[in-house]
């Protein structure tokens, strides 16, 4: 029964596929959650890996606990050599096999990452807004959006302690990953202002240590309440571009990303030099391909200088 595709299944159970009524479920509404996809001894090595992040991350400057939103995440770097688990996430057949059937094939990885929450998250989807960028104006119908191709790409989200409405769990709109609902959304005023985040209708995907959630890139999702520092891991995935429009969209995709970690970054910067995730040290043969593709949409293209230049004008 449709009300059974999210409750749990037995504890450690080794997934790498749905069924196809998960597919069907989360296509559909564009999210699923799966109960006790990691064990309580490997949650504990997760804990444990996070806990030795956090550490390392604010060794030298205190985690900022009063900070007024997430928008300031504070956000946690994995390495191989300090937490290989965490830093090999992405590349667990848990994770991306799963990844794989929901985005119909070939698909990118992306190196995991940890955050501190602190405060509400306003609505947003993950998608780069049409027209962000000058390279974004295409020679298409007027009509044309690029959020016709719902299945852009899909992210997986792990919280460490136990969150529901009342301590910060992730709210999602149930099928605003698709259209027309997607655009609609859009044209709210104020619908991605803080002071918003109360207003709208959303499920509330309380979780439980151990449990994953999947959701589309397009799904519109926030959270409100929590305490000050909650944590999360997540590992996203792109569908591999089948269509010179859709590769234009990861191409900016990854351009946002760049923007994003400079303003987020504690030193206001980006790194000088690759992460130790993506001169792939250990040769694994799936981030080698990964890095391939990456390298193939511009990834190591962009610096601070050339975003500053891409930038449309206010």
């Amino acid at each position: 029964m449709i009300h059974n595709i999210t409750e749990s299944s037995e504890i450690g159970d080794v997934r790498t596929t749905l069924t196809r009524t998960e597919v069907q479920y989360y296509d559909t509404f564009g999210f699923i959650i799966l109960r006790n996809h990691f064990s309580k001894d490997e949650m504990k090595i997760i804990t444990d890996e996070f806990n030795y992040a956090v550490e390392l991350e604010f060794k030298d400057k205190p985690f900022e606990k009063d900070l007024p939103t997430s928008e300031r995440a504070q956000c946690i770097s994995f390495t191989d050599s300090t937490t290989p688990i965490l830093a090999t996430l992405a590349e667990d057949p848990r994770y991306y096999k799963i990844a794989e059937q929901l985005l119909g094939g070939e698909i990118i990885g992306s190196q995991g990452g940890g955050c501190l929450y602190v405060g509400d998250t306003r609505w947003h989807p993950d998608r780069v807004p049409d027209g962000r960028y000058k390279t974004a104006v295409i020679d298409k119908p007027k009509e044309y959006s690029r959020y016709s191709n719902h299945n852009f790409g899909c992210k997986f989200a792990l919280y460490l302690e136990a969150v529901d409405a009342n301590t910060g769990a992730l709210r999602v709109l149930p099928r605003s990953h698709q259209q027309p609902f997607y655009g609609e959304l859009r044209k709210i005023p104020g619908i991605t202002d803080a002071e918003n985040v109360h207003s709208l209708p959303g499920f509330v995907c309380a979780t439980e240590p151990g449990d994953i959630l999947i959701f589309n890139h397009s799904c519109w999702h926030a959270s409100l309440g929590g305490k000050s520092g909650r944590p999360m891991i997540s590992a996203g995935y792109y569908a591999y571009p089948r269509t010179e429009d859709q590769a234009q969209e990861l191409r900016e995709t990854y351009m946002h990303g760049k923007t994003l970690s400079r303003k987020y970054s504690r030193e206001g910067k980006e790194p000088e030099s690759l992460s130790e995730y993506d001169q792939n040290l250990n040769q694994c043969p799936l981030r080698a391909k990964w890095i391939e593709y990456k390298r193939e949409f511009g990834y190591y293209d962009y610096n601070s200088e050339s975003l500053e230049e891409e930038l449309k004008e206010p």
